[in-house]
């Protein structure tokens, strides 16, 4: 992702550009992307990967590449 919005790979949440990247990133539309999950609080999702098919402020709907819809809610583990 921050190849494709022309950051840094060094950037980190205490880099001075980390709010305008997070900005970026809140505005994407992640509908059609391939995603994997590689850092959750929930340890049942990692390395979930997919295509997203729906993008809302709470739930991500992905089809894994194991052919089934997976719901992912934002706010909590479930």
């Amino acid at each position: 992702m921050k190849e494709h919005l022309g950051l840094s790979t060094e950037e980190t949440l205490f880099h001075p550009r980390y709010d305008a990247f997070s900005k970026l990133i809140v505005k994407t539309d992640l509908q059609g992307a391939k995603i994997r999950v590689i850092q959750s609080k929930c340890p049942k999702l990692l390395g979930l990967a997919g295509i997203v098919l729906l993008d809302t402020k709470n739930v991500l709907k992905i089809v894994g590449d194991d052919d089934r819809l997976h719901i992912i809610r934002q706010s909590v583990c479930a």
